[in-house]
């Protein structure tokens, strides 16, 4: 579907590299242009986001990037206990996302429980980066940011996300049948979890996993996370 100038011209093909149009063109040309991923803009998308692994009975996260026809890109895997206590400085990782720039799709986070109640992984300041929409803030610190995550309570046996299924609204609470809740100040169970969140204060919201009972098992159990909405990456 070709675009059009304010004067009723068209602009060309949404991924053509020039146009053969006549008419005048304006800044919001140039915009619609660069978004569209024309005139060979690259983008340079990424996700961005922050980890807390404190509890000696963490299992593994994973992070996928899924587009809408249900291919399933895996970008990091983080296996196990990462800090040794609840005052440490949290992880930062970036996702280079570079290599599906045209796609569209949304970051699944996939959480295997471990087999007891020192299980809590926090996760804070996530963001997607450079899509057709701009920068997407997914900061739990935020209620916009809040209300761009879904949860699903139920869990699969194996590692392939639940794309088909429902997903319903992550609430504040440190319930353990919310399953995956947000929270601050640290979460409920001794000997796991930040204190803070990863900015460092002790009011700022994340969102973590609550592994207590009924939700850590010795048998495989994974749990899963994901953005309310699809976007395109430039």
């Amino acid at each position: 579907m070709p675009w059009f100038r304010r004067n009723g011209s068209a602009i060309g093909s949404p991924r053509s590299q020039a146009s053969t149009q006549s008419g005048f063109w304006d800044l919001n040309d140039a915009h619609q242009l660069k978004q569209l991923n024309t005139w060979g803009y690259v983008g340079s998308p990424e996700f961005n986001w922050r980890y807390y692994a404190y509890g000696t009975h963490i299992e593994y996260t994973s992070v996928y990037w899924i587009q809408t026809d249900g291919t399933q890109s895996l970008l990091r895997s983080v296996s196990s206990q990462q800090h040794s206590n609840s005052t440490s400085t949290w992880n930062s990782y970036s996702e280079d996302l570079s290599s599906y720039s045209g796609t569209t799709g949304r970051i699944y986070i996939g959480y295997r429980t471990g087999d007891d109640y020192r299980n809590d992984p926090q996760f804070d300041n996530m963001e997607l980066i450079d899509t057709t929409l701009g920068d997407i803030s997914l900061d739990p610190g935020t209620s916009t940011g809040r209300s761009r995550w879904k949860k699903r309570t139920s869990y699969t046996s194996t590692t392939s996300a639940p794309t088909t299924s429902t997903f319903s609204t992550i609430t504040i609470s440190t319930s353990a049948s919310g399953v995956w809740n947000y929270d601050k100040g640290g979460t409920p169970s001794g000997g796991t979890g930040c204190g803070k969140d990863a900015d460092g204060s002790t009011s700022g919201y994340y969102l973590y996993f609550e592994g207590s009972s009924p939700n850590y098992s010795s048998s495989n159990r994974y749990y899963w996370v994901r953005m309310t909405s699809d976007y395109t990456l430039l």
